[in-house]
């Protein structure tokens, strides 16, 4: 089975690194940065789930929001 790149849209790096300089941000935007800033730097899942104590579902959970949505996917939702 052949891995499939993840690759973040344009200019989603720079704002995902404006959110974790943020001293207000939200600690669950803060975790789905860091997860999808992870894979975009080629970590795989598991290695992404052990350094940040989140479960592979939750990965695989932003990171399919980011494919579907960009950056907006990783906002809660009302």
């Amino acid at each position: 089975m052949q891995k499939t790149e993840f690759k973040l849209r344009p200019n989603d790096d720079a704002q995902l690194m404006t959110w974790l300089r943020s001293t207000t941000l939200a600690q669950g935007h803060a975790v789905r940065a860091r997860i999808v800033l992870a894979l975009a730097d080629g970590q795989s899942p598991t290695d992404i789930g052990q350094s940040l104590n989140v479960s592979r579902k939750m990965i695989y959970k932003w990171r399919d929001r980011y494919v579907e949505e960009g950056i907006e996917g990783l906002i809660d939702k009302p």
